[in-house]
């Protein structure tokens, strides 16, 4: 998978369809440099990669358990 795919599919798990912005503003870079990223002008930094990691793997854990919540919610067998 090419930088701009998964960049483009972890920006939109973690922020929604307009995630450009959201992405500088936690990385206190301009919306200039996500787009270089997104082409491979600039390299994505490897610091970058392992918060966006960790923001997924934080966005994971609270979908899992409002998933277990709703089925609480619905009657849902959770066996």
């Amino acid at each position: 998978m090419s930088d701009y795919d998964l960049l483009h599919r972890i920006g939109r798990a973690i922020w929604g369809e307009h995630w450009h912005m959201p992405m500088a503003e936690r990385f206190d870079v301009r919306e200039r440099t996500i787009r270089y990223w997104l082409s491979g002008r600039y390299d994505v930094p490897h610091a970058v990669w392992q918060e966006l990691r960790g923001m997924l793997s934080d966005k994971l854990a609270d979908v899992a358990e409002s998933i277990k919540d709703l089925d609480k919610r619905i009657g849902h067998d959770v066996s």
